[in-house]
């Protein structure tokens, strides 16, 4: 497995973790199962969004003993209504369901407190406003019994007010190149019903959602990326955005883009967690994610996806790394993306301009001047 910084936080995650919503469906010995494999290749972050307590309970036991091994987000505000999932902000009743968690999950601190499925701006102000919402969250934190405050949402502005703000650690995000291709804002149904598709252009200006993770990136606040696959049909030949991935190429593609420290696969069982772990010891082919050309609804030619197509460097650049600080940049140039910099093991000005990145570009972009026009830009 390998490792990302979560933003500002000094903690260190697995590229892939764990959505753990849908592995409820297949009851506790699958848990225990489940648990058992993200051991074994090395996940360490599980976001917990089932409200469910006797799932949440059985997490507990299935967990137990090894709860400071796993870096663990509950979500606030959602909640169980006795027969299904509920979204809540009746204060009151979301913070009786943390409370009720810590014992459930056996643990003394949440580590990530995310703010649920915040997905208008009115909805926004209310969380962070006036009904102690945020201000729950925020007490807890400075008791040492959570640890960091995030907030779930599909809506760019949310996000991009959330991270804005300075108040959240964390964005839970969906990243995968279906959702990316929207302009404007949608809720959340609309990403699935075919006619959101059928007007949309092809356009080489940069989306919307790739200048907000730009956005995450300049602000060291990390993306936590869920919706991998747009809920299921990005796998689906035949879907109605007219572009099919595998796992592998959908975490590629996810883990490429800016800000983003870790994807939250959900899975509901170990055969379902091993194709997404495939990705780890997958071939440059199997990762490649360049079919995203084909698609009507997306562009990208002379410009970089991150995709590392270009790569092996024979000086060790990594080019899709250096492009993706060149391009943040040049948008703003931050404190945070000058030590995304120096932490860089080789730095671009090592290019011997060999050539050979360009040549293997999919897409006609320039590495071998991306390279030379980053380390004009930051050194």
């Amino acid at each position: 497995m390998r490792y990302r910084a979560l933003g500002r936080t000094g903690l260190k995650v697995s590229e892939i973790g764990l959505g753990a919503e849908h592995v409820t469906f297949e009851g506790y010995g699958e848990i225990e199962k489940v648990l058992d494999r993200c051991y074994e290749a090395g996940v360490n972050y599980i976001d917990f969004f089932m409200a469910a307590p006797e799932v949440r309970s059985q997490f507990g036991e299935a967990l137990k003993g090894r709860q400071k091994e796993m870096i663990m987000a509950v979500h606030m505000g959602s909640i169980w209504d006795g027969e299904q999932y509920q979204w809540s902000r009746d204060c009151p009743v979301c913070i009786e369901y943390i409370e009720d968690c810590y014992q459930r999950l056996q643990i003394d601190a949440i580590d990530v407190l995310v703010l649920h499925l915040v997905d208008s701006m009115d909805d926004y102000h209310t969380v962070m406003g006036d009904n102690h919402f945020y201000h729950y969250a925020e007490q807890l934190k400075k008791q040492g019994r959570v640890k960091h405050i995030g907030i779930s949402t599909h809506s760019v502005a949310v996000a991009a007010a959330a991270v804005g703000c300075g108040l959240v650690d964390i964005l839970e995000f969906p990243v995968n190149p279906i959702f990316d291709a929207f302009e404007g804002e949608y809720h959340f149904e609309g990403m699935f019903l075919e006619e959101t598709y059928r007007n949309m252009q092809n356009t080489k200006a940069e989306k919307e959602r790739i200048r907000l993770y730009r956005f995450c990136e300049q602000n060291g606040v990390p993306i936590t990326a869920i919706k991998l696959f747009a809920g299921g049909p990005l796998l689906q030949p035949g879907n109605f955005s007219g572009l099919t991935l595998t796992p592998v190429q959908a975490v590629a593609y996810a883990l490429s883009r800016p800000g983003v420290s870790t994807v939250l696969p959900g899975v509901k069982n170990v055969y379902e967690l091993d194709q997404v772990l495939r990705y780890l010891d997958a071939t440059d082919e199997e990762k490649d994610f360049s079919v995203i050309n084909s698609s009507g609804h997306w562009d990208f030619t002379g410009q970089c996806t991150y995709c590392n197509h270009c790569l092996p460097c024979p000086s060790r650049i990594n080019i899709g790394s250096v492009t993706r600080l060149l391009d943040s940049g040049r948008i703003f140039l931050s404190d945070n993306l000058k030590d995304a910099y120096t932490s860089l093991k080789t730095k671009p000005g090592k290019c011997v301009k060999c050539g050979d990145c360009v040549k293997r570009c999919p897409f006609g972009a320039d590495p071998q001047g991306n390279m030379a026009a980053c380390a004009a830009m930051y050194e």
